[in-house]
C-alpha cells in the first residue's frame, strides 16, 4: 500500500463493512486536505480578480501541487504548531515557494475548516439522493409486481391481519419519499460559509481591500461562485450555524429508521424473542413458571418502571392480555420441547418453525370455530364460508390467490372497535372452586408497572385464567362502561383519563373511513335519504340523538351508527358490523395460502396433523399452560352451564403431537 493510499478513504470500523468506496473517499483525508488546498487557489483566483497583487504563475504552482499532500510533513509541523491549518499552510507554502506569501491570504481557520465540510456534506447528498431515488423505483416495481402477492401481518407475537407483500412495500416508499424529501430540502438549503473572519466579520478583507466594502462583498460571491455554491450564508459567526448539521442529521436519522425498518421489518422483531436453542422463545422465571423476558428502566418508557421486552409494548395493557401473552408463549415453549424429543434430530430453525407453525394454527382454529360464530352466528359463519364442517381429515380448499387480503379500514377502524362497547369495567380473580371472586376496578391496572408482579403473585394467574373463562361479558349494547369512557389510561393519582370511545371516532376520521350511510348500503341495506331510513336497525331515541349531533345522515360516522344498531339474532352485533366483520375474516382465511386447513404438501399440515389441529380449543391451551388449573369448561368461551359443564382439564382434549414425529429423516425443512 502506497502514502497516499492509506488517506484515501475514511477509516471506521463500520465504514469497511457498509459504506461505498466514493462515500468513504468524501470523508477522507486525502479529499479532505485537497478540498483545503482548492479553496486557498478560489480565494487567490478571486482576489486577483479584484485587483490584489497576486500572479498567474503563484496560483499555477498551486494548481500544480493540489493533490501531492506530505501527510507525515503536515502530521510533525502540527506537533509543533499545535494547529492543524497552520501545519498545512506550512506544508503547501514548502511546496510552493512561490505562492507561500499568499496562501491563505487574509483568511481564518473556519474559511477552509467550515466550507470544507459544507463541500463535502453536498457532495454525499449529491451521491446519496440518486440512489436513494433509484431504491424508490425499484421498490416501486416490486411493489407493483407483487400487490396481490398475500403475505402474513403480525402484532402481539401472533398472526393478525393479512396483507400484502407489494403493500408493505408501499409502506417502505412510503417513507422512503418523505426521506427523500427531508434530504433534498437540505441539499437545496447548503450555501457557502464564504470569505468571512474569526467571528464572522471580513474585518481582514477589508484591510486588504483598503476599506472597499463592495469589494469584499463580491470576494465573498466570487469564491462562492467558484466553490460550486449558489449563494453563501448571510450570516455566520466563527462557524456556520450548526443548525444546518441538526438538519442534515435528523433527516439522515429518519432515513436510517425507515431502512431499519425495512431490513428488520418481520426478522429482527423475530430475533429479538428467540433464544435460539431448542426452538425456544426467550423467557423470565417468576416462582418457576415462565413469562416473557423483563426489562427495566429507560426501555419501558415513561412512567413504567419494567415491562416486557417483547416487540409489542401493549403486552401489559390489563393484566387479562398479559395472561392471554403467557399462554400463547408457553405454549409455543411446550411444543418446541415436545419435538424436540419426538425428533432429537431437528435443529434450532426447524423446532422454532414448527412449533410457531403449530401454535399458529391452534390460534386460528379457535378464532374461526370457537369464538367466530359466537359472535357472528352459527349459521351465518356457515352461510358466508367461515367455517366448514368437514371430516376431521378433510382439507378446505378455499385459497383463492386473486382476493385482495388488505384489512379493510371499515373493520380494523370501526367495525372490530364495537368491542370496546362490550367490555366491563372491573375484572375477577376466581377463586379454585368458583364459588369466590375478588373485583378489581379496571381502571386501576391499565399499563401500570404493578401488573407484572401481580399476575405472578400467589394463585393470581390461574385466578385470572378462571376469571376469564367466568366473567360474563358485557351486554351488547350502545352504552359504554363508565371506565373506558371517563377513565381509561388514568395514571394512578388523577381521577381521570381518556374516552377510548371518543379515540376510536377520530380514529376512524383518521382512516378516512366510509360514513355509515355508505357501508350499510355496501352490506345490502337500504340507504337512508332521510332520518327515519334509519328506523329499520337504530332505535328512534337514538335516531333523534343522532340528528342533534349531525346535519345529514350522509355524515354519520360508521363506528357510532354500526354501534346504535339492533343486535341481529345469535350475534353481538347490528347487521353492519356483521358484515364488515365477516368480511374481513372471509379475506383474511381465503387470501392465505398457509392457512391451517388448506392443503399445501410443502408448507401445509398431513391429514393426521389437521385433525389433531381441530381437536385444540382454548380450553386445552390453559390447561397446558396455566400454573396449576384442574378444571374448566369444554368451551372457554362459554359460561359453565348443563350443556358446558367443568370438566378435569385430563379430560380436555388436547394435541397429539406425535403425529409430528418424523419417521423418515431424509426429508428436510422447507
Amino acid at each position: 500500500m502506497n502514502e497516499m493510499s492509506m488517506y484515501e478513504g475514511y477509516k471506521s470500523p463500520l465504514s469497511t463493512r457498509y459504506a461505498s468506496k466514493e462515500m468513504q473517499f468524501l470523508f477522507s483525508d486525502q479529499h479532505k486536505f485537497a478540498t483545503w488546498r482548492h479553496l486557498w487557489i478560489w480565494l487567490a483566483q478571486a482576489e486577483q480578480s479584484l485587483g490584489l497583487a497576486i500572479t498567474d504563475a503563484q496560483i499555477g504552482e498551486m494548481k500544480a501541487n493540489v493533490n501531492d499532500i506530505d501527510f507525515q510533513a503536515a502530521a510533525a509541523e502540527e506537533r509543533l504548531t499545535r494547529h492543524d491549518v497552520m501545519a498545512h499552510v506550512h506544508v503547501f507554502a514548502k511546496q510552493c515557494p512561490l505562492a507561500a506569501p499568499i496562501i491563505h491570504l487574509g483568511a481564518t481557520s473556519c474559511y477552509v475548516g467550515d466550507n470544507t465540510d459544507l463541500i463535502i456534506l453536498r457532495s454525499a447528498l449529491d451521491l446519496l439522493l440518486p440512489r436513494l431515488a433509484s431504491v424508490i423505483h425499484c421498490l416501486k416495481e416490486f411493489a407493483s409486481m407483487n400487490k396481490s402477492l398475500p403475505t402474513l401481518g403480525f402484532t402481539h407475537l401472533q398472526p393478525a391481519q393479512l396483507t400484502t407483500v407489494g403493500k408493505r412495500a408501499c409502506l417502505w416508499i412510503q417513507d422512503l419519499v418523505m426521506d427523500e424529501r427531508a434530504l433534498r430540502r437540505c441539499r437545496e438549503d447548503l450555501r457557502c460559509r464564504g470569505v468571512k473572519g474569526t467571528t464572522g466579520t471580513q474585518a481582514s478583507f477589508l484591510q486588504l481591500f483598503n476599506g472597499d466594502s463592495e469589494k469584499v462583498k463580491q470576494l465573498d460571491l466570487l469564491v462562492t461562485k467558484l466553490a460550486g455554491f449558489e449563494k453563501p450564508y448571510g450570516v455566520t459567526g466563527q462557524t456556520y450555524s450548526r443548525k444546518v448539521d441538526v438538519e442534515i442529521i435528523g433527516a439522515l436519522a429518519s432515513l436510517g429508521t425507515t431502512v431499519h425498518k425495512m431490513c428488520s421489518d418481520s426478522k429482527e422483531e423475530n430475533r429479538k424473542v428467540r433464544q435460539f436453542i431448542g426452538g425456544l422463545l426467550k423467557t423470565s422465571v417468576l416462582n418457576n413458571r415462565e413469562y416473557p423476558p423483563l426489562s427495566h428502566g429507560s426501555e419501558c418508557g415513561k412512567d413504567m418502571s419494567q415491562c416486557y421486552n417483547i416487540p409489542d409494548k401493549r403486552n401489559q395493557e390489563i393484566p387479562t392480555i398479559i395472561v392471554l401473552h403467557v399462554i400463547f408463549l408457553r405454549e409455543h415453549n411446550r411444543i418446541a420441547n415436545a419435538l424436540a424429543l419426538l425428533n432429537p434430530h431437528y435443529d434450532d430453525e426447524r423446532l422454532f418453525q414448527e412449533a410457531r407453525k403449530i401454535n399458529i394454527a391452534q390460534y386460528q382454529h379457535i378464532a374461526y370455530y370457537h369464538w367466530l360464530p359466537l359472535i357472528l352466528g352459527q349459521s351465518y359463519s356457515l352461510d358466508n364460508n367461515l367455517v366448514y364442517y368437514v371430516h376431521p381429515h378433510d382439507y378446505v380448499n378455499d385459497y383463492n390467490p386473486s382476493v385482495n387480503p388488505a384489512p379493510l379500514v371499515e373493520f380494523s377502524s370501526a367495525a372490530f372497535r364495537y368491542s370496546h362497547n362490550q367490555i366491563p369495567g372491573w375484572f375477577s380473580l376466581v377463586g379454585p372452586s368458583r364459588h369466590y371472586n375478588e373485583t378489581m376496578r379496571l381502571s386501576d391496572y391499565i399499563n401500570r408497572p404493578e401488573n407484572i408482579n401481580f399476575i405472578s403473585h400467589g394463585d393470581n394467574f390461574d385466578s385470572l385464567v378462571r376469571g376469564l373463562c367466568t366473567q360474563f361479558q358485557k351486554e351488547s349494547s350502545s352504552h359504554v362502561d363508565k371506565e373506558i369512557k371517563h377513565h381509561f389510561g388514568r395514571k394512578a393519582n388523577e381521577e381521570y383519563g381518556k374516552d377510548l370511545k371518543a379515540v376510536d371516532i377520530q380514529r376512524s376520521r383518521d382512516f378516512g373511513c366510509a360514513s355509515y350511510n355508505d357501508v350499510r348500503h355496501y352490506c345490502g341495506l337500504p340507504r337512508a335519504y332521510d332520518w327515519p331510513g334509519f328506523s329499520n336497525e337504530i332505535p328512534a331515541s337514538k335516531i333523534a340523538l343522532l340528528k342533534s349531533l349531525y346535519n345529514s345522515p350522509d355524515d354519520v360516522d360508521l363506528v357510532v351508527g354500526g354501534s346504535l344498531e339492533k343486535t341481529v339474532q345469535q350475534s353481538v352485533f347490528g347487521p353492519t358490523f356483521q358484515c364488515v366483520v365477516a368480511k374481513q375474516f372471509g379475506k383474511t382465511r381465503t387470501a392465505d395460502r398457509f392457512f391451517f386447513e388448506h392443503e399445501n404438501q410443502y408448507s401445509g399440515f398431513t391429514r393426521c396433523q389437521l385433525a389433531e389441529i381441530r381437536k385444540s380449543s382454548l380450553s386445552g391451551l390453559f390447561c397446558n399452560n396455566a400454573d396449576y388449573l384442574l378444571s374448566i369448561q369444554p368451551n372457554a368461551f362459554i359460561f359453565p352451564n348443563r350443556r358446558n359443564m367443568l370438566k378435569s382439564c385430563s379430560d380436555i382434549p388436547q394435541i397429539n403431537l406425535n403425529k409430528w414425529k418424523q419417521h423418515d429423516q431424509s426429508k428436510t425443512y422447507t
